[in-house]
């Protein structure tokens, strides 16, 4: 089977990059464009580790929608103390109630190493 189209052009380059510092961390945005379009890669260094995330740069209300999402998670978290999920304890593999859930009624499952 072949196609009479080219190759995609996979190449992608540099536009802009800008380094912001805060407080002890180090942000470097890149404004990067690719055969689909610009989108800024903002990478996080803080004690040599490196975090990315990538948006879309060719809409700039796409990054807008990102910042207001920041503002209402912080406005949130601001607002109301954490929530700290609470999860029952597990039954114990040799409990009745464990037994009873067991898909062989009546025998009572072995705990690991036992």
């Amino acid at each position: 089977m072949s196609t009479d189209r080219p190759p995609e052009d996979r190449t992608e380059r540099t536009v802009k990059s800008l380094i912001v510092p805060v407080d002890r961390k180090q942000f470097t945005l890149i404004l990067r464009e690719n055969h689909r379009g610009h989108y800024l890669r903002i990478t996080e260094e803080n004690h040599g580790r490196f975090n990315s995330v990538v948006v879309p740069a060719d809409d700039p209300e796409a990054l807008e929608k990102f910042i207001e999402a920041l503002r209402t998670l912080k406005a949130l978290a601001e607002s109301s103390p954490p929530a700290v999920p609470r999860i029952p304890p597990a039954p114990s593999l040799t409990s009745p109630a464990a037994s009873e859930r067991s898909p062989w009624p009546g025998r009572v499952l072995n705990a690991p190493g036992q």
